[in-house]
């Protein structure tokens, strides 16, 4: 059976296998002139291009750290805290927690 043509060409003694060659290309970026600068904003902004603050990152907020919680207990007990956040709308177990936390700190108070 053929090789399908994989392996048939040997590359070259002096460069190892797996390179490419980049001979042809420029080492460096070709200059940039302010007039063709300018030229090529008018036109894009022709087009409806519109800067978008190029350079400008926003950094998310750090993530808050988290820790799992595996709460076992009386069926009717746990029915309620789940009925209680959703009746407050939370999204998350934890902010009903939160509700509890609030609620034991004003009353030490």
């Amino acid at each position: 059976m053929s090789g399908y043509g994989f392996g048939s060409k040997k590359p070259p003694a002096d460069k190892p296998a797996g390179t490419i060659d980049l001979g042809g290309l420029p080492s460096s970026l070709p200059p940039l002139k302010r007039e063709d600068e300018a030229r090529a904003v008018a036109v894009g902004e022709t087009l409806g291009f519109v800067d978008r603050g190029q350079g400008i990152r926003r950094r998310k907020p750090a993530a808050m750290p988290s820790v799992n919680l595996y709460v076992k207990g009386p069926q009717d007990v746990i029915q309620w805290f789940i009925d209680y956040t959703d009746g407050q709308g939370h999204s998350a177990y934890w902010k009903s927690i939160e509700d509890f936390k609030r609620f034991m700190e004003d009353r030490d108070q």
